[in-house]
């Protein structure tokens, strides 16, 4: 019995007049399971947080988490669950880390221990998604630093529970480009070098 997915590939193909290689339909089989994860995920996640009554912080983190993703990328888990659990902790560690009270020096350490993870360790690819060219990997490693500096600027310009997101932020998409969650859920790491 065919799957859900498998299912909305086939009404896609036949509604388009499709003809596609058994390649294209990896493709766009992997196309539509992301989207599906996403969209199931920011469901749930904002359900949650609407029940917990920290739906604008959620929402604060979630942009500030994406943005840095965009040049950072990381780790991607393999299942849907374990993927929820990984953006639960990132998004409400993110929040609820915010109402502690981190001075400056505190701050500061962790802009310059995020910083070094970015400059040793992003952008970090997937298995799924290697980023091939030394080019574009120099590209997103000075985008994500350029950001990170730019966060860490604005941190000293924000109320506090927004400052301290800024920086916490960056210390939680920091910690998803270094091996240890590669190594923890044994994915490959550096996988735009099987291509050099």
């Amino acid at each position: 019995m065919k799957s859900y997915l498998e299912n909305k590939i086939v009404c896609y193909i036949k509604k388009y007049k499709c003809t596609i290689t058994g390649d294209d339909e990896e493709v766009l089989r992997y196309g539509i399971q992301i989207y599906y994860f996403n969209i199931s995920k920011l469901l749930i996640l904002f359900t949650v947080s609407i029940i917990l009554n920290i739906f604008s912080k959620t929402c604060i983190a979630f942009i500030l988490v994406v943005a840095l993703k965009r040049f950072a990328y990381g780790f991607h888990a393999d299942t849907f669950w374990s993927c929820l659990v990984i953006t639960f902790i990132n998004i409400f560690g993110i929040v609820y880390l915010s109402e502690l009270f981190l001075n400056s020096l505190i701050r500061i350490a962790l802009a310059v221990i995020s910083l070094i993870l970015f400059a040793l360790f992003a952008p970090a690819d997937t298995e799924e998604r290697p980023i091939v060219g030394s080019k574009k990997r120099l590209r997103l490693k000075i985008q994500i630093i350029s950001v990170s500096i730019l966060y860490f600027a604005l941190s000293f310009f924000t109320n506090e529970v927004l400052s301290n997101m800024l920086v916490l932020s960056l210390v939680f998409i920091g910690f998803n480009t270094c091996p240890v969650l590669y190594i923890l859920f044994k994915k490959e790491y550096k996988n735009y070098e099987k291509f050099i």
